[in-house]
């Protein structure tokens, strides 16, 4: 029984000539395109492996918005003493350079200081220059806030990430009042 149901398999196989027909027509489609993929590209077109273009600009609302969140994340920060969302915020590179613990020495001044970065949310800001984007494609932001009773100063620098900015460097001092 074993060897009829083996003859009639069998019998539904190619033979070894077509067999080996389908196997030089398969090797010669795949050395076709290995060629293909391997040949010069054409002079007329521009290569996009490796290019990064310059991110734009955002619009001025939305650097509004990620300087207020992230001010906003320094100042729960002080006050809460965890730092791992403003860490988190940030661009691999920033999360690598700091982990909370650098992040409260880093911002612990400001936390001696008494100063209070939740009035950030209702003021403008006064940019010292206006947003632009660095030679190196980062987003810097730099200006200040007039709020009462400690005005301060800002510097931000944003990179793009996997489509989004993210929190690159930041410093924050507070302005000294005559």
């Amino acid at each position: 029984m074993a060897s009829g149901a083996f003859s009639r398999l069998r019998s539904h196989l190619p033979r070894a000539e077509t067999l080996r027909q389908y196997i030089i027509i398969c090797l010669s489609i795949c050395v076709f395109a290995a060629s293909d993929a391997l040949a010069e590209p054409d002079s007329t077109e521009v290569p996009l492996v490796g290019i990064d273009p310059t991110p734009a600009l955002p619009e001025s609302v939305a650097i509004l918005a990620m300087v207020r969140s992230t001010l906003v994340a320094v100042d729960q920060g002080n006050k809460t003493g965890n730092y791992t969302v403003l860490r988190d915020l940030g661009s691999p590179s920033f999360r690598d350079t700091n982990n909370a613990s650098r992040l409260a020495l880093i911002f612990s001044s400001l936390v001696t200081k008494g100063v209070d970065l939740l009035p950030v949310t209702v003021v403008e800001p006064d940019y010292g220059t206006p947003p632009s984007i660095t030679s190196a494609k980062m987003l810097y932001v730099n200006g200040t806030y007039p709020i009462v009773p400690k005005p301060l100063k800002f510097e931000i620098l944003f990179q793009m990430y996997q489509g989004r900015w993210r929190l690159f460097g930041i410093s924050i001092e507070p302005i000294s009042v005559r």
